[in-house]
Order: C-alpha cells, then sequence, then structure tokens
C-alpha cells in the first residue's frame, strides 16, 4: 500500500454545516433552543460511525505498513502527522457539535415527550463513538508515532503494542454492529420509543 493510499476525503457533510442549523438540514434553531427531527439526528449518526469506520480502517492498514516495514519510518510519520491526525481533529469538531446539539435537546425536553427515546439512543451511540474516538486519537495513534518517531531515529525492531492490534480489530467489529443499529434505529417510527 503506497503513502497516497492514505488520502482522506471528506464525505459530503462537514462541521460547519452540522453546527449551521438550517431549514433544509431538519435541524431548526427557534431563538435561544436548538430542536433537531429523528432523520437528521440518525443521517449524522450514520455519517459520524461512516467516518470512524473509515478512518480505523484506514488505522490498520497504516498499522500493517508500520508493522511489515513496507515505507520509511520518516514518510509514514509524515502522513500520520499531516493526513491522519488533522482528520481526527475535524472528526472530533463534528462529534462535539453533535454532542451539543444532543445535549440541548435532552435538556430542554421534558421525561413525557416522545422524542426522549430516540434522543437517548442516539446519545448512547454518540457517547459509543466518542469512546472509540478518544481510543483513536490517544492510545493508537501516540503507539504509532512512538514506533515511527524511533524507528525514524534508527532503533530498528520496534513493533507497535499487541494491545493496539486487538483494539482496532475490536473497534472495527464494534463500528459494524454500530452500523446496523444505526440503520434499525432511523427505521423506526417514532412512535416507538
Amino acid at each position: 500500500m503506497g503513502h497516497s493510499d492514505y488520502s482522506i476525503v471528506k464525505t459530503n457533510s462537514s462541521a460547519s454545516h452540522r453546527s449551521s442549523p438550517d431549514r433544509d438540514s431538519g435541524i431548526s434553531d427557534n431563538g435561544s433552543t436548538v430542536t433537531v427531527d429523528k432523520r437528521e439526528l440518525g443521517s449524522q449518526a450514520a455519517q459520524i460511525c461512516h467516518e470512524l469506520t473509515t478512518i480505523v480502517r484506514l488505522s490498520s492498514d497504516f498499522l500493517s505498513d508500520v508493522i511489515e516495514g513496507k515505507e520509511s519510518a520518516s514518510e509514514l510519520l509524515d502522513e500520520l502527522q499531516n493526513k491522519v491526525h488533522p482528520f481526527l481533529i475535524t472528526l472530533d469538531e463534528e462529534m462535539s457539535n453533535i454532542e451539543q446539539l444532543l445535549r440541548k435537546n435532552l435538556d430542554r425536553s421534558r421525561i413525557g415527550d416522545s422524542k426522549v427515546g430516540w434522543l437517548l439512543e442516539y446519545n448512547r451511540y454518540q457517547l459509543e463513538f466518542r469512546r472509540v474516538l478518544t481510543d483513536l486519537s490517544g492510545p493508537v495513534y501516540e503507539d504509532l508515532e512512538r514506533v515511527l518517531r524511533l524507528r525514524n531515529r534508527g532503533c530498528l525492531g520496534l513493533s507497535p503494542k499487541k494491545e493496539i492490534i486487538a483494539s482496532l480489530r475490536e473497534m472495527s467489529a464494534g463500528l459494524d454492529r454500530a452500523t446496523k443499529l444505526i440503520r434499525n434505529e432511523r427505521a423506526k417510527p417514532e412512535s416507538a420509543y
């Protein structure tokens, strides 16, 4: 796999799009209250899940290249810092916008409101997405960077920790399950809550 394979293309939505309420997005701004409909929230959750799945797969491929030493440590370190890291930052910003939207809507809801059920369900997904992103941008990223920095300085024979490999496998399996759950959640009518 060549270094150009790690180019990360952003999909149709961006952090600025998500943070600005408008009529077409299913998000409306009623003065100080920002509300969201189930369809739009489901779409955003599916998008975040897709982006996380993409970065987990790319990280797994990247990890394989690090282990196999297919490219120089310098090239891989450059790609990690200049392609993977900015993508993680952008994803964090997008997730923060959704978390804020969920929090505002939950705070303004009454226990008996029909939307509380699906808001809580999407909040649960978002918490899991945050955990995955925290692991990716923390232990996974840091270990890859550590190995590549040391290899770049001439310390050969270093490999990423086995826990990182297992963690990426678990993340991938969990995100596959989340994709199916979100698809099912989006299909449920609001009256099912």
